[in-house]
This record gives C-alpha cells, structure tokens and sequence, in this order.
C-alpha cells in the first residue's frame, strides 16, 4: 500500500514538474513576443523580429470604431488620418508594382510602445475584399525586423507566394507589405521599410 503512494506521488512529482517546464517555457515565449527581449533561446533560432509593433483591424467605420473604443473601454485618444499620408512620403504610391488609387481612413492609439491600426477601406482594393468576405475585425499583426526588409521580402517570395499587398513609394526607399503567413503561424505579418523600429 505505502509502495504504491510512493509510486503514485512520484508520478505526480514528474508530472508537476513537467508542467512547471511547459508553463515556464510558454511565459518566456510570450514574454520574448510581447516585451521584443531578445532572451538567449531567441537568439539562437536567429529571431528576424525586433518587437511587435502593432495589431491592426480592417473596419467598416474607423472612427465609430474608435469612438466606441474610448466610449466604453477609455481606449483613447485616437489620431485620425488618410491614406495615403499628405506629407509626399509615398509620392509616385506604387500598389504591388503598379500605380494605384489605393485610398484608406486609418484610426492610431497608441500604449506600451504597440499602435493599434483601424483601416477603413474607401477605394476599391484588397482591403475592400477582406471586409466585404471577413466583416469588422483583426487582420494583421506588424513587426520591426532584425534583417534588411528587401531581403526579407526577397526570401518570402522564394517559396512561391507574393505579399498580400506591397506599398512602396516612387524610389522605394519607404513603404510596406503584408505577408500571408496565415497557413505557417496563424497570420498575416506587416513589415515596413524606412519605419524606425
């Protein structure tokens, strides 16, 4: 009988200790993602992500969206913007290698060193589609790089796929992609080009 509670609390040591190794490993890996620590183990794998930069949502209103926000949750305050920017940063906008008239409302909060995007598409584009199929919601989560974003680019385009939508300027030195990781890690993954990270 005492053999038997011996080997029973043996087991269940193991099994505490287990869980202990999985719980301690899952808190470092969601502290590596949400903090942008480079611990010693995201090192070693070569982590090409600095930090997280933001989550971004397509909506229908951006800035009912962004009123319920600070209405309900004191989410707030929010900087309201068109796209493309007035400032001429993406003068000559080329939308996947052609001009285009890629026209969006965005909605800005900021907290903890992460933006939070609303986009609300007004020209006829790939955004548009993502509402018209998905409705309101999460749509991609952007990232700073470690590694040169036109070789970054470069290698996603080596599997075969294209970027969901890439947004450069006229002489390419700033601009933006979305990257259709949704099948490998659940997402759509923004990167950004001449964005300080």
């Amino acid at each position: 009988m005492f053999e038997q509670d011996s080997v029973s609390n043996n087991n269940l040591c193991r099994q505490e200790h287990a869980e202990g190794l999985n719980r301690r490993k899952f808190m470092v890996a969601a502290s590596t993602i949400l903090t942008g620590s480079l611990f010693t183990e995201a090192r070693a794998m070569n982590n090409k992500f600095k930090k997280i930069l933001q989550i971004g949502l397509i909506v229908d209103d951006a800035e009912a969206f962004a009123q319920r926000y600070e209405q309900d949750f004191g989410v707030g305050p929010w900087e309201m913007i068109d796209f493309p920017p007035s400032d001429g940063r993406l003068s000559g906008m080329l939308v996947n290698g052609k001009p285009s008239p890629l026209k969006l409302k965005i909605a800005f909060y900021r907290s903890f060193e992460i933006e939070m995007e609303l986009i609300q598409p007004i020209s006829e584009s790939v955004f548009m589609d993502w509402l018209r199929k998905n409705g309101s919601g999460i749509h991609h989560v952007g990232f700073a790089l470690n590694e040169d974003y036109d070789t970054f680019i470069e290698n996603y385009k080596r599997t075969g796929k294209k970027p969901w939508i890439e947004v450069t300027n006229g002489d390419h030195t700033e601009g933006f992609a979305y990257l259709d990781y949704r099948k490998e890690l659940g997402l759509i993954l923004e990167v950004h080009k001449g964005k300080p990270g």
